[in-house]
């Protein structure tokens, strides 16, 4: 007979041993980065961008200390996420939001002691030492939910941005470069394919244009025929579209949505749903559906936030509804505030 193999164990093994490679990668440029100790000479909103090979994702750098010997390094990847961090201080209802959908990853350097028992262990069971210096615990918050501990390949992501920061910073340390960040200046690390090489240059800090994520309706759809097909409004013909979120997490760290469609005149509202932060497109062409099939197509959609634009910019021009950015939807902030939203 032949041998049996348990193909679930080797998996796992395989798992482990993948792990605790991509560890290993991650802790390199970290000890490179400690030894440069960069705590002592940057202040947090010092920026430095990362701009991925191909081009398409812009990552940004903080070093932060709260106390001598508790220091960090925040992973923002994108600039929305950078600047809710760090260049749009806002009232504090604004800040409440902008730390829920905040997306970061935090690289910390601990002490065992400090260290959560499951991160631990964890470390025990892949064999993993560090040392007797200052560990790391890496966590990554998802927009909309709090902070978890960061494993797997998101690891790779996270170690490939430290090895950038790093050499970064070595452009300071060991080849002179100086950026007045307080005069407006920010590190930049740009590959070049002309030259074919990575470079580290002192740029003025700009931000680029967020390309946004914008949903596009099929022709053919059904549901958007179905939609086409229906008349105007003649009872709620300026209606406002947003969404907010409950301030206090769900046991697995979800802020659930609260997503929601209102008549600009009369402050009426026309349709509510909760949700997660992953349902909220669905969720939002539900409500829609709802409204426009019980009352028809309203004539304007007012919006004030980029994500809303993006979520309904194709469909309001394929049904023919105009649509008007505006700074404030007051039928809608009002609801958001009684149900304990921001």
């Amino acid at each position: 007979m032949g041998e049996k193999i348990d193909f679930r164990k080797a998996a796992q093994r395989e798992r482990e041993k993948r792990e605790r490679q991509l560890w290993q990668a991650l802790c390199r440029p970290l000890h490179a980065i400690v030894e440069l100790w960069p705590w002592g000479w940057l202040d947090p909103e010092d920026p430095f961008l990362f701009i991925t090979k191909s081009g398409d994702r812009a990552v940004y750098f903080s070093c932060v200390q709260e106390q001598e010997n508790d220091v960090g390094i925040l992973i923002f990847p994108s600039p929305r996420d950078y600047q809710y961090a760090f260049h749009q201080r806002q009232p504090t209802r604004q800040e409440i939001r902008h730390f829920i959908e905040i997306e970061q990853y935090t690289v910390s350097l601990v002490h065992w002691e400090a260290l959560p028992g499951e991160v631990t262990e964890r470390y025990r069971h892949l064999g993993l030492d560090f040392g007797e210096g200052m560990w790391p615990w890496v966590t990554g918050k998802r927009r909309g939910y709090l902070d978890t501990d960061v494993q797997g390949e998101e690891l790779a992501f996270v170690a490939d941005c430290l090895g950038n920061f790093l050499m970064q910073l070595r452009a300071i340390q060991e080849e002179g470069m100086r950026p007045e960040f307080q005069k407006g200046d920010m590190m930049l690390r740009v590959y070049s394919a002309r030259e074919n090489l990575w470079m580290n240059v002192v740029e003025p800090l700009e931000f680029p244009a967020d390309p946004g994520n914008p949903v596009v309706f099929r022709p053919n759809s059904s549901k958007l025929r179905a939609m086409q097909g229906l008349g105007r409004s003649a009872t709620h013909r300026k209606v406002e579209f947003d969404f907010g979120w409950q301030q206090e997490p769900e046991e697995d760290g979800c802020f659930w949505m609260e997503v929601l469609l209102t008549d600009r005149e009369t402050g009426e509202l026309l349709c509510l749903y909760r949700c997660r932060p992953e349902e909220l497109m669905n969720c939002a062409f539900t409500a829609w559906r709802e409204v426009v099939e019980e009352h028809g197509i309203p004539s304007t959609l007012y919006l004030c936030r980029d994500e809303s634009y993006d979520l309904f910019e194709d469909l309001a021009q394929k049904l023919g509804v105009k649509i008007k950015r505006v700074k404030r939807l007051p039928a809608a902030e009002r609801i958001l505030r009684d149900l304990g939203a921001v």
